[in-house]
């Protein structure tokens, strides 16, 4: 397939499949200004192991206040579910949206 210029062809489909429908099992080969970037599902310029190590590491010292964090939102949950479920029952005029779901 030339990917030449597909950038600009954003309008294309095979920019949506690719960009929002396939999965990494569908991607081979990544190249970056002719630089193998990823083949074969491996990365070829990053130590990928130590790069999970570092994330690993800083997620543990960061989960108390994560933790905390997310108990603090919880209590709004509720409130938030009964925005969601009366926004379900509102009904949107498809013509005041825009290809991109953008307002005119």
């Amino acid at each position: 397939m030339q990917l030449k210029n597909l950038a600009e062809r954003a309008d294309l489909p095979i920019v949506n499949q690719l960009v929002y429908a396939e999965t990494d099992s569908a991607v081979d080969l990544v190249m970056i200004d002719r630089k193998v970037i990823m083949s074969n599902g491996t990365l070829r310029t990053m130590d990928e192991y130590t790069i999970i190590q570092n994330i690993n590491s800083i997620h543990r010292q960061i989960l108390a206040e994560l933790t905390r964090a997310e108990a603090s939102v919880n209590k709004f949950l509720p409130y938030y579910r009964k925005i969601y479920e009366r926004c379900l029952q509102e009904s949107v005029n498809p013509k005041i949206i825009t290809p991109d779901n953008s307002n005119n």
